[in-house]
């Protein structure tokens, strides 16, 4: 995947929760660079997962971000090789007093909070974690058969689960999963959206799962195959 069409999947995914009326707003809609303090909490394996999601919400590493406060990144990292990372940060503080929540967020964004007021004023809150952090990753250079899949997803916060997938997916692929499974509920809830709305994501799905492409078989062999995997 090129940098005009991951750019162009990015967009059609912001486009898709705006039509749902989900999307809050889109911080980057290219290729996400992360800020290197995001990027070092994220290596440290102590680091919390609350820690880490409002470290992003400090320095904004995120391309989009939604109603609830969860939010999306899209990295290409490699061209050459399309290494690419995806990742889905539920807010894990919105099962508990939603209101408080949303205005400290709308202070912290206006800026009559810093940093440090805003994770005193909700650090106090029960955490929630119905729903898990999911990433997906394509790095050909990091694999090794049956034990280091190319196409992999995380699900939750262990670092060292990998869910082996036979296709890459794009942006607008990943966003589409995220929906159907943590949104559905929501999307339902749209009286101004037709009410066949879930055959019209089913559409989207099919339609977007036909432009995801096959890994190669020098990065998915036969071996990798026979075992249960997302395809």
């Amino acid at each position: 995947m090129n940098p005009r069409n991951f750019t162009i999947s990015i967009n059609k995914s912001a486009s898709l929760f705006d039509e749902v009326g989900l999307l809050l707003a889109v911080r980057c809609p290219t290729s996400l660079r992360v800020t290197s303090d995001f990027k070092k909490l994220s290596l440290d394996r102590t680091t919390q997962y609350k820690n880490l999601y409002l470290k992003a919400i400090e320095t904004q590493d995120y391309n989009i971000i939604l109603r609830d406060y969860s939010f999306f990144q899209f990295s290409l990292l490699n061209i050459s090789d399309c290494s690419v990372r995806y990742a889905f940060y539920p807010n894990p503080l919105r099962g508990e007093q939603p209101s408080y929540i949303l205005d400290c967020n709308q202070m912290f964004e206006e800026g009559r909070l810093d940093y440090e007021e805003y994770c005193q004023l909700i650090s106090e809150l029960k955490e929630h974690y119905g729903v898990p952090c999911i990433r997906y990753d394509f790095s050909p250079s990091c694999y090794k058969q049956r034990l280091h899949p190319a196409a992999h997803f995380h699900i939750g916060f262990y670092h060292d689960d990998r869910w082996s997938s036979s296709i890459f997916l794009t942006p607008m692929m990943f966003s589409l999963l995220i929906c159907n499974m943590y949104y559905f509920h929501v999307v339902h809830k749209k009286n101004d959206i037709a009410n066949n709305y879930s055959d019209e994501l089913y559409k989207l799905i099919k339609k977007e799962r036909g432009m995801c492409t096959q890994i190669q078989s020098d990065y998915f062999s036969d071996d990798d195959r026979s075992v249960i995997h997302f395809r």
